[in-house]
């Protein structure tokens, strides 16, 4: 984002930059009720209303667990071991197709995969030692960002949402 934000700023020197958290759960609540003017998003987006611009950062997710969870210390996790382990409902205003493009509803062999009690729209909901069967999906950069002292984070070999319509 720095190259992204400098671009602009040197571009527009007088507009007003405000940044404000918008949860993955409801990425377009904010941008709908007028609240902000631009949301940075993970893809897909595919809203009639809203219209996709430039990917400003491409990255793999990583599966995101308590420190004491079983798949804590594995090298890598494939998206089959995920029919193995429960997964937070998100709680919010998400279109299906976002959430079961980072969290999906079965395995690639056809497995099902558990869904959890809802999770809260904030960091809080991330995995943590006192949430030890509960796991989620993040980009590198968030697991990177949002760590805990009692979370661990493992590659994940799901492929990559695709982005647009």
């Amino acid at each position: 984002m720095t190259p992204v934000l400098a671009h602009f700023r040197a571009r527009y020197p007088s507009a007003e930059l405000r940044f404000r958290e918008v949860f993955f759960s409801d990425p377009f609540g904010a941008l709908r009720a007028g609240d902000v003017d631009a949301v940075t998003t993970w893809l897909p987006v595919r809203e009639p209303d809203l219209t996709v611009g430039v990917v400003l950062r491409e990255e793999p997710l990583r599966l995101m667990v308590g420190a004491d969870h079983p798949l804590a210390r594995q090298k890598s996790v494939s998206m089959e071991v995920l029919g193995d382990h429960i997964v937070p409902r998100l709680n919010g205003s998400i279109p299906s197709y976002g959430e079961t493009a980072v969290l999906p509803a079965r395995t690639p062999t056809g497995r099902p995969v558990r869904r959890g009690p809802p999770s809260p729209p904030s960091t809080r909901s991330l995995p943590s030692s006192r949430q030890a069967r509960r796991s989620a999906q993040c980009p590198t950069r968030g697991g990177a960002t949002t760590r805990r002292p009692t979370s661990s984070t493992s590659p994940s070999t799901m492929p990559r949402p695709s982005g647009g319509p």
